[in-house]
């Protein structure tokens, strides 16, 4: 049963007891209750106003004898585990008067699991196997990795900053309907304060976790920066944001890169504006590139130009137009300079090889015509 809270509201003539919700994260819940009242209830309704979404209402059908008993199917509601939700409840009367219940709330917690937490004021941690010296490496994972992003964007994180760790990717994509994109291993909803991580214990647990939660925090804070804008925002920067600032970088970034610069398939980084790929091995190519790109434009441009492309970037130009209006040239020639300074790339000898089988054709197609009537009039001073 889920912890029930109530907010004070005027009373009314309705008397409602027992309020109590039952329910399995990401299946279903029941809600339950007893009301009383001397009018006839002509309609009841639920109204749910789940903590970063939009209140939904249902009618509550089959409530009989002052007994509401409403089962409500949560598969498509796209709640987040760990957020708040609030509910309550609506009755039309026959005189047409309608009332009101208080709003109840209850933590949507994934209760398929145990869970051990440690609360503060800036910092709440959730996770499921480990002990306290582990919930204080996450803590301090954290502090560190805000404080290196302070170093590159000014943002203010929100408070309590909530951190949720489970034990391995299967369940973290479970839990948020990610089942589908199972190289997914950590998540970040900014618009709650929360990311999500997954550490399988092993000796690669701490490594994956100076990896993930700093990239993951970096999100919140890209998010603070660029307000309503931030869905608009090009991935390979939020991704490539992210990247940089991770304690133990993917070290198969750099093979990678190496193998796609030697194959010639290094993908134009306005392919990646709007989305990377859904595939394991494109989205990990797009977030190697993302990754070394945005690194370098910290290098050769320093953190302030970053900061001032999101700005852009949230003033409303485009991907091209926030690109230009911050370095004074466009994306393709900065990955010009990428691909020539990190990859070695002689990108004037990769334009040539791309278009020397188009010249070639279009030299065949100008000489056969000539070849042909060379050998037609060498024919009729034959005969």
């Amino acid at each position: 049963m889920a912890s029930i809270g109530a907010s004070p509201t005027p009373q009314t003539s309705m008397d409602l007891k027992n309020v109590q919700v039952f329910y399995t994260v990401g299946e279903n819940a029941t809600f339950q209750a007893e009301y009383e009242t001397t009018s006839i209830v002509t309609e009841i309704f639920l109204h749910i106003s789940p903590q970063g979404r939009e209140s939904q209402v249902f009618l509550i059908e089959n409530a009989r004898d002052g007994q509401i008993l409403f089962p409500l199917d949560l598969t498509t509601l796209g709640i987040y585990p760990f957020s708040r939700i609030y509910y309550w409840f609506e009755w039309s009367l026959i005189d047409g008067t309608k009332f009101s219940s208080a709003a109840f709330w209850f933590d949507y917690l994934d209760n398929r699991f145990e869970w051990q937490s440690q609360i503060s004021e800036v910092i709440e941690i959730y996770w499921q196997v480990g002990d306290g010296t582990f919930a204080q490496s996450i803590f301090n994972t954290a502090r560190t990795s805000i404080e290196d992003i302070s170093e590159i964007i000014d943002a203010q994180l929100p408070q309590p900053l909530k951190i949720v760790v489970y034990s391995n990717p299967t369940d973290l994509q479970s839990a948020l309907n990610f089942s589908d994109q199972t190289w997914i291993a950590g998540h970040a909803n900014p618009a709650l304060g929360m990311v999500f991580v997954s550490l399988p214990e092993g000796p690669n647990q701490q490594l994956e976790l100076e990896r993930q939660l700093p990239h993951e925090i970096m999100h919140l804070a890209e998010y603070q920066l660029a307000g309503p804008s931030y869905a608009d925002q090009p991935v390979w920067l939020k991704e490539g944001l992210a990247s940089i600032v991770e304690l133990y970088p993917n070290s198969d970034y750099e093979r990678v890169l190496q193998k796609a610069a030697a194959n010639h398939t290094i993908v134009p980084l306005e392919d990646y504006c709007l989305n990377f790929p859904k595939d394991a091995s494109g989205a990990f190519q797009a977030y190697a590139q993302s990754s070394s790109f945005v690194k370098f434009l910290r290098e050769q441009y320093g953190s302030a130009s970053l900061q001032q492309l999101i700005l852009n970037y949230r003033g409303g130009m485009n991907c091209q137009e926030g690109f230009y209006n911050t370095f004074g040239i466009n994306l393709q020639q900065a990955q010009n300079q990428w691909q020539k300074t990190i990859l070695g790339i002689n990108t004037n000898q990769v334009a040539w090889n791309n278009f020397s089988p188009y010249l070639a054709l279009s030299a065949f197609l100008v000489i056969s015509p000539v070849f042909s009537i060379f050998v037609h009039r060498r024919k009729g001073k034959l005969f």
